[in-house]
């Protein structure tokens, strides 16, 4: 069918027109029928059909031959052939696709004089332009039938002429095959193997869609350990051609020279898109000694300190006469070696017997420093057919502040309204200084502050309530650093306002100290 309506197209228009005229409708009230006929092979068809009593005028025309055997739509029209003035009536179009193909730009048009009064349209509204209403209803499928109602009244006796045609677009459809490009890979290759042995690999690669695969290409990069007996980098294999369903086997070989865990990625590409990958992990066992070192994160200067290492063959074959050295950084001094640890020089060597596979050894150096700072311990092991492994740990030794405060009160007791003075002592007993140190006083109600003077300046801080007591904070200015065995101190001057046994507190605190040092100093007033 739509290779006949290409051809009888042909001196066409692609946009087909008909026009249905009616005159002189007259005092007739129209109903909705549903009622089409079969349309004859003239041009324009008329016939005047009765339904429930009413007549009406039907109209057909076949678009854009006028014959139903080379024409592409049908379109209808159906109208009352009298109405009365005032009353509702209603006229249909009915657009028919004649073919198996879709008519694409559907559109039906209807013009009529200004006698007619419309009310409404169904099922959609039309857009009016120039006095002419357009219905666009899109595409028409395969023998698909759309119709559309106007509603509307005569405004006065006479006639109503109503004019309508319709345009559509032939379309010409074609069915493409979609096929889907896939593939799976799957790669094998021994769980362990030795190092004296090659590792052979084999690859399988299969169609798994629907279209043939062309330039197929499998690549590996080689990790660090094994090698290729051509010396190349990375593993390359190619296919030009994999029919659908299809599988290819791809077989390489490597060689390890180290023992250890060795994960080979297969990457597969095709030249339409598709691509997997596969991996697989290989054991080459031989003697292997991991070394890991550990010791304290912070130690004080002059105190003794354990630097361990743990020797442990991971391989699956006995190490024979393995050594282990440690070396001793400059400024830290040798005390004792476990395990027939011997110092020799800048370093503490063990001479171990063998070592099976999934041995351990722990051995430890212990030592001491003079000067505060972080010193860093190397160890190794080593032996015959044995790569040199290492490790190390670090150590930071300090000097250790250690302040100590002193709180006095002078005199005591002590009239009222005479003044005393509180002399505080803070003297750094340790190695290491001592840095942001901060004195805060509390003075109860039954003191006035007078003055202070010391190591810092002092200000007055907020009062608060403390145990149900008011107090009066005093505050001095933290002193930045306190170097070993060095003293500073402050004293402060109150007044005894009142008769009363109080309590003088003082609070130091500094970087290291966890919490508050606290000394509180009893005064008797009378």
């Amino acid at each position: 069918m739509n290779v006949l309506i290409k051809k009888r197209f042909s001196g066409f228009l692609m946009v087909a027109m008909v026009v249905f005229l009616v005159h002189g409708l007259q005092l007739t009230m129209a109903q909705e029928t549903g009622v089409f006929l079969d349309s004859p092979e003239e041009l324009i068809t008329t016939e005047t059909i009765t339904r429930d009593g009413i007549t009406y005028i039907r109209g057909s025309v076949p678009i854009p031959t006028g014959k139903l055997s080379s024409s592409g739509m049908l379109l209808e029209k159906i109208v009352p052939r009298e109405v009365s003035v005032g009353k509702v009536f209603s006229y249909e179009y009915r657009a028919q696709n004649l073919t198996e193909q879709n008519l694409v730009d559907v559109a039906i048009f209807d013009k009529i004089t200004p006698n007619f009064e419309a009310t409404d349209s169904f099922p959609t509204q039309p857009k009016v332009q120039n006095g002419i209403a357009r219905w666009d209803l899109g595409t028409l499928g395969p023998r698909e039938a759309k119709i559309i109602r106007i509603e509307g009244r005569a405004k006065s006796e006479g006639e109503i002429t109503t004019c309508g045609w319709a345009v559509f677009q032939p379309s010409i459809c074609n069915t493409i095959s979609v096929t889907r490009a896939d593939l799976q890979v799957s790669l094998v290759a021994p769980q362990v193997s030795l190092a004296s042995q090659p590792i052979r690999y084999e690859a399988k690669v299969k169609n798994t869609g629907s279209s043939a695969l062309t330039s197929l290409r499998l690549t590996a990069r080689i990790p660090n350990g094994l090698q290729s007996f051509t010396g190349a980098e990375n593993v390359e294999l190619t296919r030009p051609v994999l029919g659908v369903g299809e599988e290819a086997v791809f077989n390489f070989e490597l060689q390890a020279n180290d023992a250890g865990e060795f994960p080979i990625e297969l990457n597969v590409a095709s030249a339409q898109g598709a691509a997997d990958s596969a991996s697989v992990v290989t054991e080459v066992r031989a003697p292997v000694l991991q070394i890991t070192a550990d010791s304290p994160e912070q130690r004080y200067i002059g105190r003794p300190v354990n630097v361990c290492l743990s020797i442990e063959n991971t391989g699956t074959a006995s190490a024979r006469a393995p050594f282990v050295e440690i070396s001793l950084p400059p400024g830290v001094d040798f005390v004792s070696a476990d395990e027939g640890g011997r110092s020799f020089g800048t370093a503490v060597r063990w001479d171990l017997p063998e070592l099976a596979a999934g041995d351990t050894r722990d051995l430890c150096v212990t030592v001491v420093a003079s000067a505060p700072g972080e010193y860093t311990f190397v160890g190794s092991t080593s032996g015959s057919g044995l790569i040199t492994r290492t490790a190390s740990t670090t150590v930071r030794f300090a000097g250790i502040p250690a302040i100590a405060m002193d709180v006095r009160d002078i005199p005591d007791p002590v009239e009222v309204g005479k003044e005393l003075v509180y002399e505080i002592t803070v003297t750094n007993q340790g190695t290491a200084p001592a840095s942001n140190v901060i004195i805060v006083c509390e003075m109860e109600d039954a003191q006035e502050f007078i003055n202070s003077y010391g190591e810092s300046t002092a200000r007055l801080g907020e009062r608060k309530s403390v145990d149900g007591r008011s107090v009066q904070e005093i505050i001095m200015e933290p002193v930045v650093r306190i170097e070993p065995q060095t003293t500073v101190s402050w004293r402060v001057t109150v007044k005894a306002l009142k008769r009363e046994d109080v309590r003088f507190t003082v609070r130091m605190s500094s970087d290291q100290l966890t919490r508050p040092n606290v000394d509180i100093e009893s005064t008797f007033q009378y």
